[in-house]
């Protein structure tokens, strides 16, 4: 789902802007030539199953510098080794889906994190529109003059210092994880709202484009999921699956707290009760024992049982986060 959504969002942007990346080495960003990625942006559908930890971690250096440099052995014409230096120089962006989120970009300053939509509810609007398309029912036409004109806008978007005024406004709170990191980034998407809008900015007397206060607010509404992201220690799809834990265990106990602190659950029910793999439960739950949200009991002869110890309620943190930028913006 993640790879198809990386897809229909690279169909967005102008070809000639866009470097499609299908499988690499662990050392291939090392070798790129300038010309193959700068300026472009970087279409990864799926970094688990094409890209190795080192080429993920050069990745990241690229973009975080603009270039990434390496020594390697060479013979020279006399057929001795000799040290030589690979220098790859770009300014480019990348875009893709991985399942290990916090693996790998936690802490990014340069990397936006966000969620896929799980729920129940997404999945029946997309099985509302597969069918709709199936029947005819969808006007495709207008679907391609949508992407053709937003192709259009990307392409005529010009490079453009950009001020915002609102910005002292708009700080998170400073106890939250990730606040500076977090604060910059929506700034800077802030940022990108009044550059797609441009042609009707106004400008200040040294040349630099204005951010006007429906930026801000759109700003917010949009990059709020990547914040909430951002603040926990959780990758998205685990936190879903924990918070769908806690609200069964909650209907199973009828809200008693003294029962919900000892009520105990094994993955077979878990896999039953939630209709998911083996596999991806086995993961889950041992995400949730190394952050420490859950306890396993019993023994390997007997089977192990699951009990949630820590009830911390994400909720709180996300209804503080939306006051502040609420009052803010």
């Amino acid at each position: 789902a993640g790879a198809e959504l990386v897809s229909k969002i690279a169909g967005l942007i102008p070809e000639l802007e866009v470097y499609r990346i299908g499988e690499t080495s662990s050392r291939s960003f090392r070798y790129y030539a300038d010309i193959m990625i700068n300026k472009k942006l970087l279409i990864i559908e799926d970094y688990d199953g094409v890209m190795s930890n080192n080429s993920i971690n050069d990745l990241k250096k690229l973009q975080a510098k603009n270039l990434i440099s390496s020594d390697a052995p060479k013979k020279n014409e006399e057929g001795n080794l000799i040290t030589t230096n690979k220098t790859v120089e770009s300014h480019s962006a990348s875009i893709g889906a991985t399942s290990k989120s916090k693996k790998h970009f936690a802490s990014e300053p340069k990397t936006v994190v966000v969620g896929m939509d799980t729920s129940e509810k997404q999945l029946q609007r997309l099985l509302e529109q597969d069918c709709l398309k199936i029947a005819g029912l969808i006007d495709e036409r207008k679907q391609a003059e949508a992407r053709q004109l937003l192709r259009y806008i990307v392409e005529n978007v010009h490079a453009q210092e950009v001020v915002n005024p609102f910005a002292p406004k708009l700080m998170l709170p400073a106890n939250i994880q990730g606040a500076r990191i977090l604060t910059i980034q929506l700034l800077n998407f802030i940022a990108l709202i009044t550059l797609f809008k441009q042609r009707q900015r106004k400008m200040d007397q040294q040349g630099r484009m204005i951010t006007e206060k429906q930026d801000v607010e759109l700003g917010v509404k949009l990059f709020l999921d990547a914040i909430i992201v951002g603040v926990d220690e959780l990758d998205t799809s685990t936190r879903a699956f924990f918070e769908k834990l806690k609200a069964h265990i909650e209907h199973e106990t009828k809200g008693d707290e003294s029962k919900k602190k000892t009520i105990t659950i094994s993955s077979l029910d878990i896999r039953e009760k939630f209709n998911l793999p083996k596999t991806t439960v086995n993961r889950h739950l041992k995400t949730l024992l190394e952050f420490e949200y859950i306890k396993k009991e019993g023994y390997k002869n007997t089977g192990y049982t699951y009990k949630v110890v820590n009830w911390n309620d994400q909720n709180k943190v996300i209804e503080t986060i939306k006051n502040k930028l609420g009052e803010q913006a």
